[in-house]
């Protein structure tokens, strides 16, 4: 983008009352019906081939300004201010600008973007001025460049032909659908330069002078190709290139970008949610478990939300590497809440990363994530136990071994002092008997065997409670 500003200009105006009369060194410039018209010359650069976005043309009205009309239309042939009358004036364009203003003051400004007469001189047509005319039924002045006032002002802002286009998306990795959508960058497209088409080549080998697909130009102002809308479709398993040409509302062209390349895989894993199986449950420090079909998972994330607002992260796990199989904390260790309260909807938000590299596009990311809006509940698939006996290891030993009878064998076991939940022990924890499970608890590398039975303990001074999932 780039811009040009004159602030003077060769002027004059002529009148058919006096139609071989110059008036090239008045202080006024007049305008009024069919019988005046102004002359306007500002000296442009040139600004062949460039897209003209705007060119407000400003000059300054003189006293009994009424509200008008004016009508702006291009010169195109030569004159002078010096020599040019109402009986030689010079031919103009078939092209009209106008606009309407209100009664001004002395002195005030009246600005008319010209963008479109301006364009067509960046067409190839020579730049010869404008000529201004006026609806209004009275004599009306402006101040010509002779008069040592401010007069005239334009300001063209121009644009090249658009650039060509980057930031192609996808690019490299794998995509989980024959038709997708394709995204790209462009460095300058704005204002009337916006794009207006665009085209979109495909070829497998590379081959752009034979490409396997050429979307042909297709209007779209917005840097997006939505492949779901036509025919063409992905080769699974081939590696594909992409490049995109756009043009401008001018039909100037970018030129081809460089091309992008991704893989179509309709194998690309989904992710599936194991535990918890369902929407409620009882498990007050939730194990969560997923996998992936079709890949493995590599990285996972976890995180905790609050039921109105996903924003509102109450527990994040951080990234965490390998298998997802991951136990979330009864309590936030920041805040000390639970993060399920009872009775209490809560987002579980599970987000993992597979091996399989994935094409980054619009709508399109490198991992996979769900959703799970859960309730927490004492009465959901808790089994208290029965005839529980803790009874130390021996006397003056501060280890327990902690003995239930259950109708069958648990998922899993709470061990908790008060309202702390101290461990949740799995199938290999405890040994199961003609007597019931039996398990304890201990501070790590302090456990004890009793015969075919393994057990372990907790310290005799807590106070505890137990619960079975």
């Amino acid at each position: 983008m780039s811009t040009q500003t004159v602030t003077t200009a060769e002027d004059t105006w002529l009148d058919s009352a006096h139609p071989a009369r110059p008036h090239g060194s008045d202080a006024w410039v007049k305008v009024g019906g069919a019988t005046r018209a102004a002359l306007a010359l500002p000296p442009i650069r040139t600004i062949l081939g460039r897209t003209v976005v705007t060119a407000p043309l400003s000059f300054h009205v003189g006293p009994g300004h009424v509200g008008q009309t004016y009508t702006v239309k291009r010169i195109t042939a030569d004159w002078s201010d010096d020599a040019a009358t109402w009986n030689n004036r010079p031919a103009v364009g078939s092209t009209t600008v106008t606009a309407t203003v209100s009664a001004q003051s002395d002195g005030s400004v009246v600005t008319i973007d010209i963008a479109s007469l301006m364009q067509q001189v960046a067409d190839g047509n020579t730049w010869y001025g404008v000529q201004i005319t006026s609806d209004a039924g009275s004599e009306q002045l402006l101040y010509a460049n002779d008069s040592g006032q401010p007069a005239w002002e334009i300001t063209v802002e121009l644009s090249d032909n658009p650039e060509i286009v980057e930031g192609l998306f996808p690019d490299v990795g794998a995509v989980g659908a024959s038709k997708i959508v394709l995204g790209w960058r462009s460095p300058d497209l704005d204002g009337t330069t916006d794009q207006a088409d665009y085209r979109v080549q495909f070829s497998a080998t590379d081959n752009w002078a034979a490409p396997d697909n050429d979307t042909g130009w297709l209007a779209g102002t917005l840097p997006r190709h939505d492949m779901t809308a036509y025919s063409y479709a992905l080769t699974a398993g081939a590696n594909t290139g992409w490049r995109v040409n756009v043009r401008d509302s001018a039909g100037r062209e970018s030129g081809w970008s460089d091309p992008a390349h991704m893989t179509y895989d309709n194998a690309l894993g989904t992710l599936v949610l194991d535990s918890p199986a369902s929407t409620s449950f009882g498990d007050p420090t939730l194990r969560v478990q997923a996998h992936l079909v079709g890949e493995t998972i590599t990285k996972f994330r976890i995180r905790v939300a609050k039921q109105n607002d996903r924003t509102a992260v109450v527990y994040n796990s951080g990234l965490q590497s390998g298998a997802l199989d991951f136990e979330l904390p009864f309590r936030d260790p920041k805040s000390g809440r639970r993060l399920f309260p009872d009775d209490k909807p809560r987002w579980l938000n599970v987000r993992v990363w597979g091996n399989k590299k994935r094409g980054i596009g619009e709508g399109r990311s490198d991992f996979i994530e769900t959703w799970v809006l859960l309730t927490a509940s004492d009465d959901v698939a808790v089994t208290a136990p029965s005839s529980l006996s803790v009874t130390p290891v021996s006397v003056g030993d501060p280890r327990n071994v902690w003995s239930w009878a259950l109708p069958s064998a648990p998922d899993g076991v709470l061990i908790g002092a008060g309202t702390n939940i101290l461990a949740r022990l799995d199938s290999s924890d405890w040994t199961a008997s003609t007597r019931g499970p039996t398990t304890g608890f201990s501070p790590p590398g302090r456990s004890t065997t009793a015969g075919s039975e393994r057990s372990r303990t907790v310290p005799g001074g807590l106070r505890s409670r137990t619960s079975s999932t």
